[in-house]
Parts: C-alpha cells; sequence; structure tokens
C-alpha cells in the first residue's frame, strides 16, 4: 500500500493507495482512523490518480473538514457524578453511589448508577475501567440479541459471534461463518446497530457487495441506505476513552 501526499494545502494531506487486481475503477473515501484512501486499479499509473485526485479536490477537502469537526464534538466524558455518558443513541446521567456491597453499573432509565465499594467515589480510573466492563457487556447482550433476532429471517446460523474492539470496522463477516462487532456500537442508535447486524448477516449468504446482497439487505430493512449513511456521517463520534 502506497503511502503519498496530497498539495491541495499546506502542510500536505497524506494519502494511501490501495491497487487491487480485481478492481477496474478508481475510488476514494475519507477513512476516520486512515484519512484519505485511494482504491485503485492494480497496474493503473500514478499520473491517472493524481488527476483523478485532482477532479476530487474540493470534495476530499470538505470531507477532511467535516471529519475535523466530527471528531472535535466527540464526547469527553469525566467518570464523575452528573456527568451525560452516552448509550444507544441518547445520553445518560452518572449516579456515583459508594458504599455498595459489590462494584457494578446498573440502568435506571435515563440514569446511570455507578455502585463503588469504597467509602468514597471512585478515582477516574478506576470508574472508567468499571465502566468499561459494563459497555461491552452490554454489546455483547444486545448484539447477541439482535442477532438471534434476524437471523431466523435471513435463515442463516453464524459459526460464531464476538464483540471485540475493532479500530477500523464495525462488522465483519469471516468465509468460516464468524461473525465480529465493534462494541462502540452499543453507542449507537438502536436502528444503527440494526443495520451493521443485518449487513454482517447477510454476508452469511452473499459474501461480497454484489446488487444481490443489497437486495437481500434491503428486503429486511427498508431504510438501509438512510441507517448506513447515519453510521458514515457519524461514526466517527462514536467513541470513548475507556
Amino acid at each position: 500500500m502506497d503511502q503519498l501526499h496530497l498539495n491541495f494545502d499546506e502542510p500536505t494531506t497524506p494519502y494511501q493507495v490501495r491497487r487491487s487486481r480485481r478492481r477496474r475503477t478508481l475510488a476514494v473515501a475519507i477513512d476516520v482512523d486512515q484519512g484519505v484512501v485511494v482504491y485503485s486499479p492494480y497496474r493503473l499509473a500514478q499520473a491517472e490518480i493524481d488527476a483523478f485526485l485532482k477532479q476530487k479536490q474540493r470534495w476530499i477537502s470538505d470531507k477532511l473538514g467535516q471529519m475535523q469537526a466530527l471528531r472535535e464534538h466527540r464526547p469527553q466524558v469525566r467518570w464523575e457524578a452528573g456527568a451525560q455518558v452516552p448509550f444507544r443513541g441518547a445520553t445518560l446521567s452518572l449516579e456515583i453511589a459508594p458504599g455498595a456491597a459489590r462494584e457494578r453499573m446498573v440502568l435506571l432509565g435515563d440514569t446511570l448508577r455507578m455502585e463503588w465499594r469504597g467509602a468514597e467515589a471512585p478515582p477516574p480510573a478506576e470508574a472508567a475501567r468499571l465502566a468499561a466492563r459494563w459497555y461491552r457487556e452490554q454489546a455483547r447482550q444486545i448484539i447477541h440479541e439482535r442477532v438471534v433476532h434476524y437471523q431466523g429471517q435471513l435463515e442463516v446460523q453464524p459459526r460464531r459471534i464476538t464483540v471485540k474492539n475493532q479500530k477500523r470496522r464495525w462488522g465483519t463477516c469471516t468465509s468460516r461463518g464468524a461473525l465480529y462487532f465493534n462494541w462502540r456500537l452499543i453507542l449507537a442508535p438502536p436502528a444503527v446497530l440494526d443495520y451493521v447486524v443485518v449487513h454482517e448477516l447477510c454476508h452469511l449468504r452473499e459474501l461480497n457487495h454484489s446488487p444481490r446482497f443489497w437486495r437481500l439487505v434491503h428486503a429486511v430493512l427498508p431504510d438501509a441506505a438512510a441507517r448506513k449513511t447515519w453510521l458514515r456521517q457519524h461514526g466517527m463520534t462514536l467513541e470513548l476513552d475507556l
């Protein structure tokens, strides 16, 4: 994968070129972690890539600006009483209850109560550790429930369902039928989480992004395009420092 630079502004903007023997056309995408990524046919000359990027200059600049603005709006949570924390597309008010019999997080309507064994509120690092465990447990439980909900409709059976800390993907389906999901989906609205679940389940029948695959997705979720757009536009805000 080539690492190059755009000269749209100063300092120059780095970008990556991913070449594929199967690809026939050029495409460019803005990735939250990798920045500008160009998808190119394997033997296409760099001059043609440069000309393509020149045509896309305004679009790339606009998208990079939008990405920076969204990054600045990522939630910065201080794990202390009264903090507003994200969950399933909404916010919860954090309540801290020291002196509890055991350490745990309890969801009570729009309040998330952190029960702590110590006599005082936990240090921020310990509070974040407990919160991280709770978020991952919620992600595993809810994603498993949604997979079960849709797999019968699609007549598929995944071999394994794993929720983990993925950096660049919301979901993955392997050729062996294993599904992997990013725990941060628990921060997204339920409809968006469902879209990723259905997307990966459909790959158990169509391990590609062919028209037949997308027809299958839309047969289950007629508004899949809107859900996909939301994730593309807001996905980089689904972040917590845990």
